[in-house]
C-alpha cells in the first residue's frame, strides 16, 4: 500500500514540474512549453461585429493598434484576442500550438510567419480533435523564422486564464500519450472502484460504501465530461451539463464522511454545519442554465466549502482518537493540495502554474479515492475485530476465564451430532464430564463471596491446565463445570480431578471437592440425555461421597 501511495505522489509531484522541462535537443530554446501570453502576450476586447484577422504579418501592428487592450481575460465569459510572438530558433520544423488545455467553447488562429505564409487553425470545445483529449494543433514553422500568433477565443465562460503553448510535434505527441495514459487510466480506477464497492454494498450493506460508490460514479462522470470524452465519443457537446456534477459531488461525499467518521454521535456540531454541503449545491445547481458563466466559479466556491469542511471533521476525528480517519485525512490532503494549487487560477488569481491543471486535479482525486477504499477497508477490518472480540466475549465466562454455557451447547451439539451416524453411536469415543465444586457454599458462608470466587478461580484454573486439542473445559453456571473429552481420556482426567482436589485443600480450601459423573455418546439418544445421565451419575457420586464423610465423623466421634 505504501509503495502505490509512493508511487501516485511521484506522478503529482512530475505533474508540477514546468510542462516544458523534458524538451528535446532541438527544442526552441525559452518558448518550448511555456504560457506564451504570460511571456509577452497581448489581450484585447473583441465584439460581436469584430472577426477580421490582419491580412498580413505587417498589418498586425496597424489591427492591434484600433482594439481596447485590457489585462485579462474575465472568467465570466466573452471575446477576446490574444496575440503572441515566437521566434524558431531551433532545427525542428513540425510544431503543435496548444492553445491551453483549460475548456473554451471556440478558437479560431491564425499564424503569421516573417516567410509571409499564414496558418489558420480552429480549437476548442466544438472543433475536431487532432490529439485525443487535448485541443493541439499542428503548425509548420521554419528553423529561424518568426511569427506572430493572433487568437480570437469565445466562450461563455473560462475555467481560468487562457494560454498559448508551442511544442514540437514528436514531444507533444509523447506528452499527449502520456497524459491520456493517467486520465484513462485514472478515469478506469474510478470506475473499477466504484463498481467494485457498489458491489461491496449489495453482499452487505453499509451505508459509507453506498455514499462512497456514488461519490466515485459523480466523480468519474464530471472529469469524463472535463476531459470531453462524450464529445470526443457522442459528438454530444452542451456546456450546460459540464458543471452539474461537479456540483453534485459534495452531496453523497458529506453523506459518506458523516456516516464513516460517525459525527452524529461524535461531533453533532460538526454534522450540522455539514449539512451546508446537502443544500448549497442543490441551491446553486440551477446557474448552469439560468447563468452559464457564474457556473464555474460558484462550482469552485462549493467545491473549496466542502473539501475544508470534510478536512476539518477528519482532522477533529483523528484527534479524538478514531484510527480510520487517518485514511480519510490522508484522501482529503490528495484532493486538497492539487485544489490549493489550482482553484487560485479558478477565481482569476493567477494563471494555472501546471500545463494540464485538469489531469493534476483528476491524479488527486484518483488518489483520494483510493486512500478513501483503504479507510472502508481498515473500517471493516475494525468491525470485524470487534465482532470477532463480542464472539469471544459472549462465549467466555467473565469471572474464570472459560468458555461458558453457550459455547459449551455449541460445542456438545456438534461433536455429538459427528459422534452419531444415522442415530447410531459411532461415537464412543465422545465423552462428557459433569463435576460439581464441592464446598463452595461452605467458604462464602464463612469466608465471603470474595473468597469464593477466588476458589472459583482457582479450580477453573486447574480444569483450564487439562485443556488438550481434543479436551474442552467450560463453566455451565455456579459451582457446576464440565469437560468434553474422548471416551479413553477419562481415566486420566478422573485421576487429574483428585490431585486437583487435594491441590485445592492445601491452598486453604478444606472442604474443597469435586463431584463428578460421566457418559459417553454411545449410550446416550440425544445430547441432551448424554447430560442427564451424567448429572445422574455426578448426583449419586456427591451423595456417595457425603455418606462416606458422614460415617468417617461418626466412626471419629
Amino acid at each position: 500500500m505504501m509503495r502505490l501511495l509512493q508511487v501516485l505522489l511521484a506522478i503529482l509531484l512530475a505533474m508540477l514540474l514546468p510542462t516544458g522541462a523534458a524538451s528535446s535537443p532541438n527544442a526552441t530554446s525559452g518558448i518550448a512549453g511555456k504560457d506564451l501570453m504570460r511571456l509577452d502576450g497581448r489581450i484585447y476586447v473583441a465584439s460581436v461585429q469584430d472577426q477580421a484577422f490582419p491580412r498580413a504579418q505587417a498589418d498586425i501592428a496597424r489591427w492591434e493598434r484600433q482594439r481596447t487592450a485590457v489585462p485579462r481575460v474575465s472568467l465570466f465569459g466573452g471575446a477576446y484576442w490574444l496575440v503572441a510572438e515566437v521566434r524558431n530558433d531551433s532545427a525542428v520544423e513540425d510544431w503543435v500550438l496548444a492553445p491551453g488545455s483549460v475548456l473554451f467553447e471556440h478558437a479560431l488562429i491564425k499564424v503569421y510567419a516573417s516567410d509571409g505564409s499564414v496558418q489558420q487553425l480552429a480549437g476548442g470545445y466544438r472543433a475536431d480533435y487532432e490529439y485525443a483529449l487535448h485541443y493541439g494543433k499542428r503548425l509548420r514553422l521554419a528553423p529561424g523564422a518568426t511569427a506572430t500568433i493572433v487568437e480570437r477565443i469565445d466562450s461563455p465562460f473560462y475555467q481560468a486564464p487562457p494560454s498559448l503553448r508551442l511544442y514540437p510535434e514528436a514531444e507533444y505527441r509523447h506528452l499527449t500519450t502520456l497524459e491520456n495514459t493517467l486520465i484513462l487510466g485514472s478515469l478506469g480506477a474510478l470506475g473499477a472502484l466504484a463498481v467494485f464497492n457498489l458491489f461491496v454494498h449489495l453482499m452487505k450493506p453499509d451505508r459509507a460504501t453506498l455514499f462512497y460508490a456514488l461519490y466515485l460514479f459523480i466523480y468519474l462522470l464530471a472529469w469524463a465530461q472535463e476531459f470531453h470524452l462524450p464529445a470526443h465519443l457522442l459528438g454530444w457537446h452542451d456546456l450546460r451539463w459540464l458543471y452539474v456534477p461537479f456540483f453534485l459531488l459534495a452531496v453523497p461525499h458529506t453523506a459518506f464522511y458523516v456516516e464513516f467518521l460517525q459525527l452524529r454521535q461524535h461531533f453533532p456540531l460538526l454534522a450540522k454545519i455539514s449539512r451546508i454541503n446537502y443544500v448549497l449545491p442543490l441551491l446553486l445547481l440551477p446557474v448552469n442554465v439560468l447563468a452559464l458563466p457564474y457556473a464555474p466559479m460558484l462550482a469552485t466556491l462549493t467545491i473549496s466549502i466542502w473539501l475544508s469542511l470534510a478536512l476539518i471533521c477528519g482532522i477533529a476525528s483523528l484527534r479524538a482518537g478514531m484510527r480510520q480517519a487517518r485514511y480519510f485525512v490522508l484522501a482529503s490532503c490528495a484532493l486538497m493540495v492539487p485544489a490549493t494549487i489550482i482553484l487560485p487560477s479558478n477565481f482569476g488569481l493567477m494563471a494555472p502554474p501546471v500545463g494540464n491543471p485538469e489531469l493534476l486535479t483528476l491524479l488527486g482525486g484518483t488518489l483520494d479515492a483510493l486512500l478513501l477504499a483503504f479507510a472502508l477497508a481498515h473500517k471493516l477490518r475494525l468491525l470485524a475485530q470487534e465482532k470477532e472480540q463480542s464472539i469471544i466475549l459472549a462465549r467466555t465466562d467473565h469471572l474464570t476465564g472459560i468458555p461458558n454455557r453457550h459455547a459449551f451447547d455449541e460445542q456438545l451439539a456438534l461433536r455429538y451430532a459427528a459422534a452419531r451416524v444415522d442415530g447410531k453411536a459411532k461415537g464412543a469415543g465422545l465423552a462428557l464430564l459433569l463435576i460439581d465444586l464441592d464446598g463452595l457454599k461452605a467458604v462464602n458462608d464463612r469466608d465471603g463471596h470474595a473468597r469464593g470466587d477466588a476458589l472459583l478461580r482457582e479450580f477453573a484454573q486447574g480444569l483450564n491446565a487439562l485443556q488438550q486439542a481434543q479436551t474442552a473445559v467450560f463453566r455451565l453456571g455456579g459451582d457446576e463445570f464440565t469437560i468434553l473429552a474422548p471416551a479413553h481420556n477419562v481415566a486420566t482426567l478422573l485421576a487429574a480431578l483428585q490431585k486437583l482436589e487435594a491441590a485445592l485443600r492445601q491452598r486453604g480450601y478444606p472442604q474443597a471437592g469435586a463431584s463428578v459423573g460421566w457418559a459417553n455418546a454411545a449410550e446416550s439418544a440425544s445430547a441432551e440425555a448424554m447430560v442427564a445421565l451424567a448429572d445422574q451419575r455426578m448426583y449419586d457420586h456427591k451423595t456417595s461421597r457425603r455418606r462416606s464423610r458422614a460415617s468417617d465423623g461418626l466412626r471419629t466421634g
